[in-house]
């Protein structure tokens, strides 16, 4: 665990994303990237701080069933960690489709680039990679390492995603909510500040969209007040509407949570804009607005961008 200022640590977590990508690009799905921050005030104590981020730790360990039974032998000794994933390989891509616990129904998107596929041996020659880019996949009942070129075109695999949280703390509850729950048996995420709402932890690829998108509301400079309270009006119709609905969310309750946001935002001062009203509408059909506009108080509390802007000079 690292101690940073505030006004930097969206800096610094996602230079060590780029910097782990860089390293540990071709080994992914074996090897993973788990990043979270825990912020608070500076009278918060400290070793409360330090418990939120083992419990932050724990949640992501639960995530890619790391202490559950899903732990798998390869051979002898040898450990494997992950979820089940449908994939696909077309058009020099491979979309993996997670099959369960907290990811289940999520999507990611791999290149199958050059930088995966090739080695490097001189700075003019490149050799195809015989030794880093396999995926693991259940061959007779065994996990095994399988080549990329020989993945079939369509099967099911074990990949470990990187995570991405936050939180911050204003009070033990939240502390102690750091922790995944289980819903008839299956892991599931945790709820955000709001009841029904479960969208933590992300996988680590939505950083950087969420770190942009917030960049991008300082160019339409919504208000705070606006942001925050949309945020509650939202959260509180989402609960009267939904809360003794047992599928939620389902496709029709997306659709409906984004013309109630639609609706919100056309009637609030200040959130009229087009790349604003764009943004909020894209988020709060996920629920993935709850975060993100957590986050973007965050960004404005610390004064993140204008350091950024300093630290350019």
């Amino acid at each position: 665990m690292y101690l940073v200022p505030g006004n930097r640590v969206l800096k610094v977590a996602n230079k060590l994303r780029k910097e782990f990508n860089e390293r540990y690009y071709k080994v992914q799905g074996r090897l993973c990237l788990n990043l979270g921050i825990v912020y608070a005030d500076h009278k918060y104590p400290l070793y409360m701080v330090l418990d939120a981020g083992k419990r932050m730790l724990k949640e992501f360990q639960v995530a890619n069933n790391l202490i559950t039974e899903k732990e798998l032998t390869i051979t002898n000794d040898i450990k494997a960690y992950g979820i089940r994933a449908l994939c696909k390989k077309e058009n020099n891509t491979i979309a993996l489709n997670f099959k369960e616990d907290v990811f289940e129904k999520e999507n990611q998107i791999i290149s199958i680039d050059s930088r995966l596929r090739k080695l490097k041996v001189r700075k003019d020659k490149e050799i195809d990679d015989k030794f880093y880019p396999y995926f693991l996949k259940k061959v007779n009942g065994q996990i095994k390492p399988i080549h990329i070129d020989k993945l079939p075109l369509c099967c099911e695999i074990i990949f470990a995603p990187g995570i991405f949280d936050f939180e911050y703390l204003n009070s033990s509850k939240v502390r102690i909510n750091l922790t995944l729950k289980k819903k008839n048996n299956k892991w599931q995420k945790r709820d955000s500040l709001f009841p029904l709402i479960y969208t933590r932890p992300y996988r680590i690829e939505k950083i950087e969209r969420l770190i942009n998108v917030t960049k991008s509301f300082k160019k339409e400079k919504p208000t705070i007040t606006a942001l925050e309270n949309f945020r509650e009006i939202l959260a509180s119709e989402i609960y009267r509407l939904f809360k003794d609905k047992k599928d939620f969310p389902t496709n029709e309750d997306k659709e409906l949570i984004e013309k109630l946001a639609h609706t919100l935002a056309n009637n609030m001062e200040g959130l009229k804009k087009e790349n604003t009203l764009d943004t909020l509408l894209r988020f709060s059909k996920n629920l993935e607005i709850f975060d993100l506009l957590e986050l973007e108080l965050f960004l404005d509390a610390f004064n993140f961008l204008e350091e950024e802007k300093d630290d350019s000079n």
